[in-house]
């Protein structure tokens, strides 16, 4: 291609931008598909000319023009649809890299919840293992759930295409089939907790927690379109209510201090999820998907990020140093240094997103669409974010587990 605005190639862009809209798979299937997608990536007209979500549609068409070619031979097709295939496109689809997560609600409300006087035996083991089998499973259920509900929706981002194409493969029957095998699967190891702990609150909290999965991504509630709702149902879900459960596999009574930690962690998951919602803000709004963070607006949601994250982070340290554990011994306080180094390398990529996210909003025209390009592709940073934050805060809980043992 001589030029990338080589007219052999392109044409009229309107002509083309109306013709591909038509027919994506016909442009897929030509050899200048490739130059088309390198046009419409560096005109960047993300905004105003529908140029963003055309460039979506060839990408999507190109890989699915390129997936037809994979299934040419019998043994191949048998291959890719077979029992063990079927079951890797069911895992992509719940969505793995949430179960850091699960692990991290676990080591917190094991941390908090353990007794020293009990010490460590079998019967210990077992409920803990019970209880991450469930926090797992109802995480494959909330994400498959949310999967199916946003599948048209995720369609039209390049990021996504993945999980799309894996749930396209596998069917939404076989997700849904799955869904209620897992439901049955919670179900026997939440009786199996409640005959070993006569908790009712653990019932009840399990309860809650599958019906705002259910609600948060599936119609007719769908709380995730509904901005505050969102937020309170995403604090509850993946943090509140998880670790609450947790922690009262092994204790019968809350602490002051652990109620303000849960409050300062709650504060603080809800402030690394923004920038999730920031990543996906472009399609929310076109798609009138309100999360807060298209209520808000871009700069105003990294604010709250912000906010958020000193508030939680400072009531989980205070939570901290009020145990008695850290109190008597003062060497320990130094453990909660990794929070804060950890907020501050978030803090710091915060402080970039703002300034992404004011350029953004002060511009017009072209330039709005590359910059929002640019606020997307930093925002799907975050899961390093997320990492850094669970870390440190899994370390912290950790000194404080050793330290009822050994202190």
């Amino acid at each position: 291609m001589s030029s990338w605005r080589s007219a052999e190639y392109v044409g009229s862009l309107s002509v083309l931008n109306v013709e591909i809209q038509r027919e994506p798979a016909k442009y897929a299937r030509k050899r200048a598909i490739d130059d088309v997608i390198i046009i419409f990536k560096r005109l960047k007209h993300y905004e105003g000319k529908g140029l963003y979500f055309t460039l979506i549609r060839l990408e999507k068409a190109k890989s699915m023009d390129h997936a037809k070619t994979d299934y040419q031979r019998p043994e191949e097709d048998a291959k890719n649809h077979g029992t063990m295939a079927n079951l890797k496109r069911l895992f992509i689809v719940s969505r793995p890299e949430f179960l850091p997560a699960n692990l991290g609600s676990l080591i917190i409300g094991f941390a908090w919840g353990f007794n020293a006087t009990s010490g460590l035996n079998l019967r210990l083991l077992a409920l803990t293992i019970l209880s991450f089998s469930i926090l797992a499973t109802v995480s494959f259920i909330g994400a498959q759930l949310n999967t199916l509900s946003d599948y048209k929706l995720d369609s039209l981002e390049p990021r996504k295409m993945k999980l799309t194409k894996n749930l396209k493969e596998l069917g939404p029957q076989k997700v849904k089939t799955a869904i209620l095998i897992e439901l049955v699967l919670s179900a026997i190891f939440v009786s199996t907790l409640m005959y070993l702990r006569r908790e009712p609150i653990q019932l009840a909290i399990y309860i809650s927690v599958l019906f705002l999965t259910h609600a948060y991504s599936s119609p007719p509630l769908r709380l995730k379109a509904h901005s505050l709702l969102a937020m309170v149902s995403l604090c509850l879900v993946l943090s509140f209510l998880p670790i609450m459960f947790v922690y009262y596999t092994f204790a019968h009574e809350l602490t002051t201090p652990f109620v303000l930690f849960l409050i300062g962690q709650t504060l603080t998951v809800y402030s690394i999820i923004i920038p999730t919602e920031t990543r996906d803000y472009f399609v929310d709004k076109a798609m009138n998907v309100r999360t807060m963070t298209v209520w808000l607006g871009l700069s105003r949601a990294t604010v709250l990020a912000f906010a958020l994250l000193f508030v939680g982070g400072g009531l989980s340290i205070a939570a901290f140093l009020m145990t008695q554990i850290f109190a008597d011994h003062a060497l320990l306080m130094l453990a909660p240094l990794t929070m804060v180094a950890a907020d501050l390398y978030i803090f710091r990529a915060y402080y970039r997103l703002y300034n992404l996210s004011r350029r953004q909003e002060a511009v017009e025209g072209d330039m709005r669409g590359v910059i929002g390009e640019e606020v997307a592709d930093f925002s799907s940073m975050n899961p390093k974010w997320i990492t850094v934050a669970t870390q440190a805060i899994v370390f912290v809980n950790l000194i404080y587990f050793v330290g009822k043992i050994l202190l």
